[in-house]
């Protein structure tokens, strides 16, 4: 398989062949993606951010396993945390990522509106989600 170098601040290269597309990151961890189709991964390539784009291809899929890894442990400072929170929520998780605040892997309350987001961890990357039913509005 061919693996394709990619601009991303997380993923180095990623390849595809025979439904089965692999991913390398930058700390050298390399994780297979079974059952992708060609069309996801030609998705995924145009994508303008990369991390995102496989951040929902691996919430669409189950059995991702790690291929090989030069480290067992997450790169130091812990995990990287992404997420698709706006406004006063993106500011403080953003702030709680870089303290290490969030390396614990427990919920997280936003302290000015209330709204809580809870981790999904995808190899090296987590995702932090606020589902629609615990969504807080604060007038």
């Amino acid at each position: 398989m061919t693996m394709d170098p990619v601009q991303s601040s997380n993923v180095a290269e990623i390849g595809w062949e025979s439904d089965k597309l692999t991913v390398r990151f930058r700390d050298g961890a390399e994780y297979e993606y079974p059952g992708v189709t060609e069309r996801q991964y030609k998705d995924l390539m145009a994508a303008p951010s990369k991390g995102r784009a496989l951040n929902g291809l691996i919430a669409l899929r189950a059995g991702v396993t790690l291929k090989s890894a030069k480290k067992p442990e997450v790169a130091a400072g812990g995990p990287i945390h992404t997420s698709q929170a706006e406004g006063c929520c993106a500011r403080r998780l953003n702030k709680a990522s870089l303290s290490g605040k969030l390396d614990s892997l427990t919920p997280f309350e936003c302290p000015k509106c209330g709204t809580v987001y809870s981790p999904k961890a995808c190899g090296p990357l987590v995702n932090w989600e606020a589902s629609a039913d615990i969504i807080v509005f604060r007038l």
